[in-house]
């Protein structure tokens, strides 16, 4: 399957995805100056064109972390709506990863920081990321490929990758 991982955020969604080049990562990030529904089309059109270069048959789409603060958490929620609802309209099947899930998967803790993500992920990779989003896609991609790919996994069912990938909820 060809998976797109997306690490959703306002100012900064990171994504990955792999075609014929390699993995490709990067970000999409609109002008500081919009807000509201002028943020969420521009993320939208940006996943589209996205989705058209890509061509995946599965998305891998890290959950939701609780914020501290209720505005910001509305309007994460609102792009996840807008988002979840374009991979619906194209009958792609949604990995939902939360945040502790992935951490464990790429550290081997449940509560690593942005910094220990970024090493780890460019540990995995062999070059290191110019975003935490970057690596946070790019870890959410190794982990739908080893959701889907079994053999990609430790053949240790206690291994902490099994416990991450238990966490993840498929929709």
């Amino acid at each position: 399957m060809d998976i797109l991982a997306i690490d959703p955020s306002l100012r900064s969604l990171g994504y990955a995805f792999m075609d014929r080049e390699g993995v490709r990562v990067g970000v999409i990030k609109p002008s500081d100056d919009l807000r509201g529904a002028a943020r969420l089309e521009v993320h939208r059109h940006a996943v589209e064109r996205l989705l058209d270069v890509a061509e995946p048959t599965f998305i891998v789409y890290e959950g939701y972390a609780m914020s501290r603060r209720a505005n910001m958490a509305f309007s994460v929620g609102e792009l996840g709506g807008v988002l979840k609802l374009l991979f619906h309209s194209r009958k792609l099947p949604v990995l939902i990863v939360p945040p502790t899930s992935l951490k464990m998967f790429a550290t081997g803790k449940g509560n690593a920081d942005k910094d220990q993500m970024r090493v780890a992920m460019g540990k995995h990779r062999g070059k290191f990321f110019k975003s935490d989003d970057e690596a946070d896609a790019y870890a959410l991609l190794q982990f739908g490929r080893a959701f889907l790919e079994p053999r990609l996994r430790p053949r240790d069912r206690r291994h902490y990758i099994h416990r991450a990938l238990a966490g993840s909820e498929l929709t």
